[in-house]
């Protein structure tokens, strides 16, 4: 047998290595399955007897101990205590003491649990910290929250809004994580009320709202490489507002102030807190000022020559037009008031704030003051009912987004 040369041999060895090489079935690249992130929000805190009930059977952990509560233990009533608080029920009672924490789970699905006659999915964490209330929170996947959130802040009953319900789902996702990021070393990471955006569970879940969130999952608002800030409200009366209407850390560029119009019209102008009147007596003013100050027409010493003194002054507006400072001068007594203080104190007798701080002053008479304005809320960021009339129009939830978000982009996170 005639054996080829030595170098031969290792040119016909690398050859045949690399055509088995390329005939080689390669493993594909893993790709990295992202998850969901978890939200926590606090749906109450009581130092009274409460209650929660659940569908079905539930796992209860604690630092210690894991208990299972099987069937006809559907219903459990939580109590402070002077050492912290206690669960307990017709069967079973259980102790925990200040700074403990106790997760409730379904061990069985479906499963949803009942507070205050609204139904929740995922997980209850119950604790009580020093000298504070319970605190109930809800721990759940962060695109479950969000069906609980769309159809709380926004219309979802007209096919027509389905753009403006996935730019709601989108701004209120975008918010949801930088409270999660914020707050991240904290029990729970933001309120299920108007302290952060409104969540009302499974009960007002809707199936526009639903596929709202579907559409845009895993969808934010991003600026540079960070999250965007995130605002939103009902109607900004024809013109939004800086972010520094919050403070300077707030102060985006894509948070400026401009007219909000859609050719020639206001976005918002259908709105009906689009333009507002409210009417305020002297009597209503002084009851007023009596509960906040404890200064009012019962404490002046009258004679029959007493004036009583009343001057309300505008002392700065926003570059949005929006009342920064009013001084409230009555007899003797002098106070300033800023931002959402001044919709509180002129507060109406079914204890609603003013739609907003974008108005004017004036007097019908010596004892009645006329306040005229526009808009519902703070007027930053984006305006409910503009993306309401933007989606009517055919606009697309980008369109909305990138009107309101001036600069900014879309990012699929997961």
């Amino acid at each position: 047998m005639i054996r080829p040369p030595f170098k031969l041999r290792i040119v016909l060895l690398a050859l045949i290595l690399a055509i088995l090489s390329s005939c080689a079935v390669k493993p594909k690249p893993q790709e990295v399955k992202k998850i969901t992130p978890k939200i926590k929000v606090l749906l109450g805190e009581t130092n009274n007897l409460d209650s929660l009930s659940f569908s079905n059977d539930v796992i209860l952990v604690a630092e210690e101990a894991q208990y299972e509560l099987g069937p006809n233990n559907n219903t459990i009533y939580i109590k402070s205590t002077d050492q912290g608080f206690k669960l307990f029920n017709s069967n079973r009672i259980f102790t925990f003491g200040f700074n403990d924490s106790l997760i409730i789970s379904g061990s069985k699905k479906p499963y949803y649990f009942t507070y205050h006659n609204r139904k929740y999915s995922g997980d209850i964490i119950l604790t009580r910290q020093t000298n504070n209330p319970i605190w109930i929170i809800n721990k759940l996947n962060l695109e479950s929250y969000l069906k609980g959130v769309v159809p709380a802040e926004i219309p979802t009953h007209k096919e027509i809004y389905i753009q403006a319900d996935k730019a709601q789902a989108i701004c209120a996702r975008t918010y949801a994580l930088n409270k999660i990021n914020l707050n991240k070393s904290k029990l729970f990471h933001l309120y299920a009320d108007v302290r952060s955006q409104v969540y009302g569970g499974l009960n007002i879940e809707t199936s526009q709202g639903n596929s709202a969130v579907d559409g845009t999952k895993g969808v934010v608002i991003k600026y540079g490489a960070n999250l965007a800030t995130i605002y939103y409200h009902s109607t900004c009366g024809g013109m939004l507002e800086s972010g520094s209407y919050f403070g300077s850390r707030d102060n985006q560029p894509y948070l400026q102030p401009y007219k909000d119009l859609l050719g020639n019209d206001f976005s918002c102008s259908a709105s009906p807190y689009f333009r507002w009147q409210k009417q305020f007596t002297f009597n209503q003013l002084d009851s007023i000022i009596y509960a906040r100050y404890g200064k009012g027409i019962k404490t002046i010493i009258v004679t029959d020559t007493t004036d009583i003194y009343l001057r309300i002054s505008i002392l700065e507006r926003t570059a949005g037009g929006r009342i920064q400072k009013l001084e409230v001068s009555y007899n003797d007594t002098t106070f300033e008031l800023n931002g959402l203080d001044i919709r509180k104190f002129f507060t109406d007798s079914r204890g609603k704030y003013l739609p907003s701080t974008m108005f004017t002053i004036s007097s019908i008479d010596d004892s009645t003051v006329v306040l005229k304005g526009g808009g519902y809320g703070h007027g930053v960021g984006m305006c409910q009912y503009g993306a309401l009339s933007m989606s009517e129009k055919g606009f697309k939830y980008y369109h909305i987004l990138y009107k309101y978000f001036r600069g900014t982009y879309l990012e699929k996170l997961y």
